[in-house]
């Protein structure tokens, strides 16, 4: 499988700074459209893992917000965002498996 469409998955999280929530669809549809293929699932469901842990963090600091916590959270939860992608990107395109740390579900995990 080609790095490039590998690194185009992950990569593409970074469409919500064009338009909000293209970042959580795009890769989806990504991976759907080559699901069969074992190397883009596993992918797939590390971003999937990520996405959804990345979601529950945010949840949690607006919740905070009222307590002042959330204001300093949510900026860093998009700044360490931004370098666990450009992270993954890096260690596909060394032939790697990427990680998320962070990443708080196990689905798929194992998966090769």
């Amino acid at each position: 499988m080609s790095n490039n469409y590998l690194m185009g998955m992950h990569a593409s999280q970074f469409a919500s700074t064009v338009l909000p929530g293209i970042g959580l669809l795009l890769p989806f549809l990504l991976w759907l459209a080559k699901r069969n293929e074992p190397e883009i699932n596993h992918h797939g469901l590390i971003i999937f893992n990520w996405m959804v842990s990345l979601l529950l963090f945010i949840v949690i600091a607006v919740l905070l917000i009222p307590l002042g916590i959330g204001l300093l959270l949510l900026p860093a939860l998009a700044i360490i965002n931004i370098i666990w992608i450009v992270r993954a990107c890096v260690q596909v395109n060394k032939g790697q498996v990427p990680t998320y740390p962070g990443s708080l579900f196990t689905v798929g995990r194992g998966i090769k």
